[in-house]
């Protein structure tokens, strides 16, 4: 009897983490020396990806890379009527979000995962949110951007 209500409980615990994370459609911005896997966002279940005002949100960014990267800094931006803004940011290092860690080596898998906290001053709007992953030289080698709906 016991062995049922494990099963039940994880099964449960599946179908929950299954609907946490979601891979996004995305459009790929310009990313070079690498090829994007997939964008994932969690908590996020439809297209476009619902983010609530107060509240956790991560992403995490796989990708290939087809050379070695010295990695710089990350930078996330807004794009509103065509307004493109800053949103803020502050553990900026890639290499601080990276899985495996840096260096970043030609042929080898990587996910960049961050999470943060959804500012409670945003409008409830809908956007364009744009992660680039950029090198020691501040040029974008990963490039991806979807629309965010705030809530």
């Amino acid at each position: 009897m016991k062995l049922c209500h494990v099963n039940y409980l994880i099964v449960g615990m599946m179908v929950f983490i299954g609907s946490a994370t979601y891979a996004i459609p995305y459009t790929d911005c310009g990313s070079r020396g690498v090829e994007v896997l997939s964008v994932e966002v969690t908590p996020c279940s439809s297209d476009p990806c619902v983010v609530f005002k107060g509240e956790l949100a991560s992403i995490n960014i796989t990708f290939k890379a087809g050379q070695d990267i010295a990695a710089g800094d990350a930078v996330v931006q807004g794009i509103y009527n065509n307004q493109t803004m800053q949103l803020p940011f502050a553990d900026k290092p890639v290499c601080n979000h990276l899985t495996p860690q840096c260096p970043i080596k030609e042929d080898k898998t990587y996910t960049f995962s961050h999470t943060h906290l959804v500012s409670q001053d945003f409008q409830l709007v809908s956007l364009e949110v744009r992660w680039e992953l950029l090198d020691s030289n501040r040029v974008p080698f990963v490039c991806v951007q979807f629309p965010v709906q705030i809530e």
